[in-house]
This record gives structure tokens, sequence and C-alpha cells, in this order.
């Protein structure tokens, strides 16, 4: 381990990737947690808002404040640390009452066609708003039963990335369905994602997708082999 992985000769290389592979455990085990997806809206654009469209809405009505969560883009994340843009969703969970918030029903109302889910039994050629689902036209496309994970910490980072990029959130930020989360705070487990060492085993391991970027699989993140660190 003297020399950086990637200055290593192919059999040296194959032996380091066995060595880490053998000596690590599974991230799954090791956490005791699996990646969480981030949150698929079905329609960004009447889901995700600018600051001011925020003050906007709770200055119609202080209850829209108890929904409008901060929101991570996927290029804000960064090795280390998050960098919030200013973005924000409305979190129009499954079963949300909407008439306790008429800032926001009146807010997605301007967006009703492209929010109406498809009927299972339209036969059609265009329909202008989202897939069948059992949600209503002003809910969140998917069903998001582990929401309540987001608000506390855990470790973001892409699901296409071309450099390690794995974050700690401690403010209870959201994301979208482009960001996966571990629903910890383990600063070691920070630390070896972040590693060159791991880098150049996910490079070796992790599918590859467009322009070589790497594609981090939740299958491939569950089994990733993670050090055990000494008590020093």
């Amino acid at each position: 381990l003297d020399a950086a992985p990637w200055s290593l000769e192919p059999p040296a290389l194959d032996k380091l990737m066995s060595k880490i592979r053998l000596a690590g455990t599974p991230q799954a085990k090791f956490a005791g947690v699996k990646p969480c997806r981030g949150i698929l809206t079905g329609f960004n654009e009447a889901f995700l808002i600018d600051t001011a469209t925020r003050n906007r809405l709770v200055r119609e009505d202080p209850n829209s404040a108890e929904v409008i969560k901060k929101y991570l883009r996927g290029q804000d994340i960064a090795r280390w640390a998050t960098g919030w843009s200013g973005q924000w969703m409305i979190f129009a969970h499954h079963g949300i009452g909407i008439g306790s918030y008429p800032a926001i029903e009146r807010h997605l109302l301007t967006f009703r066609d492209g929010l109406e889910p498809r009927p299972r039994d339209y036969r059609g050629t265009h329909w202008p708003g989202r897939k069948p689902g059992s949600y209503r036209w002003y809910e969140l496309q998917d069903a998001v039963d582990y929401w309540k994970l987001l608000e506390s910490p855990k470790i973001f980072y892409p699901d296409i990335t071309w450099r390690s990029s794995f974050c700690l959130d401690d403010a209870g930020l959201y994301t979208n369905n482009t960001v996966y989360f571990l629903p910890t705070r383990d600063s070691w487990l920070l630390a070896v994602l972040n590693s060159p060492l791991i880098w150049s085993y996910c490079w070796r391991h992790a599918s590859h997708g467009k322009d070589e970027a790497l594609r981090l699989f939740t299958d491939f993140m569950i089994t990733l082999p993670i050090a055990s660190p000494s008590a020093a």
C-alpha cells in the first residue's frame, strides 16, 4: 500500500483489489443501513421552488412552511460537505391534507394538467400528466415511507459521478431521485468512502455509464467492502 492505487501495475492492482474485498465488511453489514433514494416528484417544475416563491407562499399562509423543505440538487453534492443553493421542495407526501395548505394548493393548481395521474384505463396516445399510480394530483408521484430519515443525519452521494462525492448532512436537507443517501453519520464510513483507495476499487468494480461516469447502484453500494478501524 506504499504506492498510490492508480500507479500500480495490473497484477499488483488486482492483488490489492482482492485484499480490499476479503478484508472489508460489506457496507450494509458494517453500518447496519442500506441506501435510500431521494424523492421522485414526477413533476419537478411544480414541486421544486426557489426562495422567492417559498417566501411568497409562507406570507400567503404561514402553514406552508410545514411542508416546504430545503432541497439539495445533485450538483450541490460535493466531497465531504453539501452546498445548499437556496432551493426548496414542496413535500406534498401521500395522504397530505392539502386543504390545510391553501397557498400550496393554489400554487399546485397552476400545474394541474401536468400533475394529474394517467388513468389506468386510458387508451389515448398522449397524456399531459404523470404516470398511473395511487396518488392524488397534488401529491408527490412516489410514496416515500422512509421520509423521516431525510430529517436525520445522513451521508449523501450522487448516483452518477466522476469523482468521490460523499458528504455528511446534519441539516435535514431533502433531495431528489438523482441522489441517494445512507441514513448514518458514521464519520469513519464517510472517510473510507471518500478515500482514494475506495475510489480505485469503485472505478474497477462499479458500472460505467456515459463518458465513463460511475453508476453507484444500490446492489454495488450494499456490498462495497469497508475496512474496520482499529481502536486508535
